[in-house]
């Protein structure tokens, strides 16, 4: 007959399979799927305070980290090809993130310096912008002054030769004969008739507009394009200075007709002064911000991506309802810990002007919010279906339909009085 085993040494080794069967369901994916919501929660915690709240370094930290690991683990152990492309997707957001910290505390130490490189950057561009669209409207005028001289007035001609040309911004050409004005095209905001120079600069109220003049016989050609615009008419036109690189940098940008001191930087072409610009820089804490809310919006535009991997490793066979309902928990933490309010600017579905309801926190602070909240939620009703989840007494299922029955109408009441008409009035089919 075998010997009895101790039963101290059974308890250890059933403790002993415990742990084990316990790593063995902890491994490969579901260790992914800690790390990159871990990474996640990260980059939205770092949006949230900005890189200048207090733990800013701990949760960039947790984000490189996490990142690197998702890297350095061969990606059939942590989740497939969705691990390694959420591993590359935190490395991004990790760079932007200390890119834009980086930036911060260079404001806060060198302003200065960062308005000088600003400007001399500024009066780069703007010789560069100034001489493409003086090279255009001399090429312009002069294809212009070529079209057949005949009864029929050339505007589709006209209208062709401008789309042949590939510059950015408004332009516009007037075509002369016997000094009247014989046929146009494009976007023309400035009296022409009294331009006299080659090229010159042509000045209103609202626009400064780079011009060249063209003659042959009896007829000549202007050919415009619109430098500059003053508010309110920047809200009408597309001026070339406002496409320039650094132009998100600026307050505004100033034009005179030559520069009165070294805050101004005179434009020349062909050996002759055209006109002078200073750039005028916004201040150190708008600059700051406005660089953040850049980072934010890439960041946002990473988390998604991140999101949709992470419940790609989530939703990867085999699999399991809790690892499912983990991760869309994650996800709804990520949109609960994300700023969205930030990205009003660049969309009016995150505007909390257009639809907030305060009783569902952030899930219901912004159209936008509430459908990527709804999408996420929904994704938990599949797994439940297909894990045939079923109460088994047929009372507590009709308790839960007269309680859905009665909650919804209010739900529903209550989400729609979140909805506000636009603060900038609405149009008629409102």
């Amino acid at each position: 007959m075998p010997a009895a085993i101790p039963q101290t040494d059974a308890r250890t080794a059933a403790r002993g399979n415990q742990k084990r069967a316990w790593r063995t369901r902890l491994s490969g994916a579901d260790w992914g799927l800690a790390l990159g919501g871990v990474g996640l929660l990260s980059g939205a915690a770092w949006a949230l305070v900005g890189g200048s709240g207090r733990g800013s370094g701990i949760i960039l930290s947790m984000l490189v980290l996490s990142a690197l690991v998702l890297l350095a683990i061969p990606g059939r152990r942590m989740g497939g090809a969705f691990a390694l492309l959420l591993g590359a997707d935190l490395v991004f957001m990790a760079a932007i993130a200390v890119t834009a910290n980086r930036a911060r505390e260079r404001i806060e130490t060198s302003w200065p310096q960062i308005e000088s490189d600003l400007r001399r950057s500024v009066a780069r561009e703007v010789d560069a912008a100034v001489s493409r669209a003086v090279n255009w409207a001399e090429s312009t005028a002069r294809r212009a002054l070529l079209l057949p001289n005949g009864d029929s007035r050339p505007f589709r001609e006209l209208q062709l030769l401008l789309e042949e040309s590939e510059t950015e911004g408004e332009r516009g050409i007037v075509l002369f004969r016997a000094g009247r004005p014989w046929a146009w095209a494009g976007m023309v905001r400035q009296p022409v008739d009294s331009l006299r120079d080659v090229v010159g600069v042509a000045v209103s109220p609202f626009y400064v507009s780079i011009y060249a003049r063209a003659d042959s016989g009896n007829r000549r050609a202007v050919a415009l394009q619109l430098l500059h615009a003053e508010e309110p008419g920047d809200a009408l036109a597309r001026p070339i200075d406002a496409l320039l690189p650094s132009r998100d940098a600026l307050a505004h940008l100033e034009y005179a007709p030559h520069a009165d001191d070294s805050t101004w930087h005179a434009i020349v072409v062909s050996g002759r002064p055209l006109l002078a610009v200073r750039a005028i820089p916004l201040a150190p804490e708008e600059f700051r911000q406005r660089r953040l809310e850049r980072a934010r919006a890439r960041i946002a535009i990473l988390l998604g991506i991140g999101v949709l991997l992470l419940l790609g490793i989530a939703w990867r066979q085999p699999t399991n309802l809790i690892r499912r309902l983990v991760a869309v928990a994650m996800s709804l933490g990520v949109v609960a810990m994300f700023p969205l309010n930030t990205l009003s600017n660049r969309s009016a579905i995150f505007d909390p002007t257009y639809f907030f309801v305060p009783g569902g926190g952030p899930f219901t602070a912004s159209v936008g919010a509430l459908a990527i909240s709804s999408a996420l939620l929904l994704l938990v009703l599949f797994p439940l279906l297909r894990a045939r989840f079923r109460v088994r007494r047929r009372w507590l299922a009709a308790v839960a339909t007269v309680v859905v029955a009665a909650i919804a109408p209010y739900l529903l009441r209550q989400l729609s009085n979140g909805i506000s008409p636009p603060s900038i009035s609405e149009g008629t089919a409102l």
